[in-house]
């Protein structure tokens, strides 16, 4: 898939201003709950690293996009703010040591690939995240199977998942989540502790455990 798809879409100009509706509930989740060290999973133009900078948390960022990047690093020279933020694919293995971080922050990620490789990312995610440490995650239910970007072709590939086979996303698999049986299996190294699963969407707070798998 291009790289830049979601940029030349227009998609990161519509929704630069419209982060999360989760966004504040997990602000003030990681906040009690000491969160320091945040890493914004597929960070993108920048729509939630700016706020995570501006409520205090020392941000690190990555994204394939290397124009997403730039844009996400001049709202934050705009606002005074400072993250680490990196061009990375996150099917790679992630470039940090272990239990680096107290969070990891992962909105509309970790669906755009093929079920294997989402189980692999959710292993190193659960590999950097420190012993008690909180993973945020949403994603889309099967409820948007119909709603996919752009009147894409899409062609099933395997139970959950689509493969564009037309338009700016050629090449990008979206998987869609079927139930909260189907979350939780992939999460076996972390405790959840609040889920809603309705709608077009999911979202999750974990902990990882102390003692995992």
């Amino acid at each position: 898939m291009n790289a830049d798809a979601y940029l030349e879409s227009g998609y990161y100009i519509k929704t630069i201003d419209k982060p999360s509706k989760k966004y504040k509930m997990v602000e003030r989740f990681f906040k009690k709950h000491n969160v320091k060290r945040v890493l914004d999973l597929g960070c993108g133009a920048g729509r939630h690293t700016y706020l995570l900078a501006k409520a205090g948390f020392e941000v690190y960022g990555l994204d394939i996009s290397d124009k997403a990047l730039r844009i996400n690093k001049s709202i934050l020279k705009k606002m005074g703010l400072k993250a680490k933020l990196i061009k990375w694919d996150i099917l790679d293995d992630l470039p940090y040591e272990n239990e680096f971080f107290d969070a990891v922050f992962a909105s509309r990620v970790m669906y755009q690939f093929k079920k294997a490789q989402i189980k692999k990312i959710i292993e190193e995610v659960a590999r950097i995240i420190k012993r008690k440490g909180y993973l945020f995650w949403e994603g889309p239910t099967y409820k948007t199977t119909k709603e996919m970007f752009y009147g894409e072709k899409l062609k099933l590939v395997e139970p959950g998942t689509w493969l564009s086979i037309g338009g700016p996303f050629h090449g990008q698999f979206y998987h869609r989540f079927k139930d909260k049986q189907e979350v939780s299996r992939l999460l076996k190294d972390f405790k959840i502790i609040r889920f809603d699963f309705r709608g077009k969407s999911f979202s999750l707070i974990a902990q990882k455990k102390n003692k995992i798998e």
